[in-house]
C-alpha cells in the first residue's frame, strides 16, 4: 500500500480512538432543597487545618500533603473529637432527609428525575439501520 506503517498506525489509532469515545452523558439538575451531605472526620480535621495554615499562602498541594500527614499522625482522642462530630453530623443529616422526604418539593423532584430518565432513554437508543 502507499503508505507507511507509521500512517498506517496514525489510521488505525484514530479508529481505535473513535471507537473508545466516551458519549455525553445527561445528567439531571441536583435537587437544591435536599438537605447537604454532612462532611466527613478527614474534611472537618482538612477545614481546620486550612484555617490554621491559611496566612502561609501555601499551594493546594502542599496544604494536601501537610493535611494528610497530620492525619496519619494525630492522636487517636483527637481523631475520635472528630469522628464523633462526623457521625453526630451523619445522624442530624439522617433525620433532616426523613423530614425532607415527607415534604411536597422532594414528590416533585421525583416526578422530574422519573420524566428526565424516560426523555434521556429515548435519545440514548440507537438509531435501527434498515
Amino acid at each position: 500500500s502507499g503508505m507507511s506503517s507509521t500512517e498506517e498506525e496514525a489510521v488505525t489509532n484514530d479508529n481505535v480512538h473513535r471507537l473508545w469515545k466516551r458519549k455525553y452523558h445527561r445528567h439531571p439538575k441536583p435537587d437544591t432543597h435536599a438537605p447537604t451531605k454532612p462532611s466527613s472526620a478527614y474534611v472537618m480535621f482538612s477545614n481546620d487545618i486550612r484555617a490554621e495554615l491559611k496566612q502561609q499562602n501555601k499551594s493546594f498541594t502542599d496544604l494536601a500533603k501537610i493535611i494528610g500527614d497530620r492525619w496519619k499522625n494525630i492522636s487517636a482522642n483527637e481523631k475520635e473529637i472528630y469522628e464523633l462530630g462526623a457521625q453526630k453530623a451523619k445522624e442530624l443529616y439522617a433525620k433532616q432527609v426523613d423530614a425532607y422526604q415527607q415534604t411536597e418539593s422532594f414528590q416533585c423532584y421525583q416526578k422530574y428525575l422519573s420524566e428526565f430518565k424516560s426523555q434521556n432513554e429515548v435519545a440514548a437508543r440507537p438509531i435501527k439501520q434498515i
